[in-house]
């Protein structure tokens, strides 16, 4: 379950992509309760030389801190996911997919006023002390045309940045560009603050 078909880390700061393959070891976290282990054994496959690729969810945030609601699991991401790899190899930059589009029917859920407003929000609880930062992001809902390895290629040649991932899992593909899914702000209750980071 959850075996990675493919990964890679692409790092256009400094013009390097990395291939990972073989997986030694996966460790999935399909609950809260099982979060913490599942960092602690990726941790633990590092601490022995293995190179660990993953992630965690904010959904996933209730296992750090109490605070957060538990969210449940959507069944199509694990709640964290991580690999540990015997090899990684060196290899060139990923390139700019050769053509587009690569999604239909895009369906924003808040939308710009919405955005608008939320941004206002953020402000005046940054300016009251209540948040020092917030990810205020917009959930997409939309139809892939192409194939989720071209839509990658084509966020990494638009956004740059050192920290691209594609992590194709079979029943998944999180490409993260630090693209997030929040819910949004609530008038009155001041937006969670961002979840700490593997």
């Amino acid at each position: 379950m959850f075996r990675p078909r493919r990964v890679r880390l692409d790092d256009v700061t400094r013009g390097v992509g990395f291939e990972f393959t073989a997986a030694q070891q996966v460790f999935v976290a399909a609950a809260i309760s099982e979060v913490a282990e599942a960092l602690r054994a990726a941790e633990a496959a590092a601490a022995h030389g293995a190179w660990v690729v993953g992630f965690v969810t904010y959904d996933a945030a209730a296992a750090f801190d109490v605070a957060f609601p538990p969210a449940a699991s959507t069944g199509t991401l694990p709640l964290a996911w991580f690999a540990a790899f015997g090899r990684r190899d060196e290899v060139e930059l990923v390139q700019p997919a050769a053509s587009g589009p690569f999604v239909a029917e895009v369906e924003r859920t808040g939308g710009s006023e919405w955005y608008q407003a939320g941004v206002e929000q953020v402000r005046r609880l940054i300016e009251t002390g209540d948040v020092y930062q917030v990810n205020l992001t917009d959930r997409v809902r939309c139809r892939l045309t192409a194939e989720p390895f071209d839509l990658y290629r084509s966020m990494v040649a638009t956004q740059g940045g050192a920290f691209n991932a594609f992590i194709d899992l079979a029943r998944a593909v999180p490409g993260d560009r630090r693209r997030h899914r929040c819910h949004p702000p609530d008038e009155g209750h001041p937006p969670p603050p961002r979840p700490p980071r593997t």
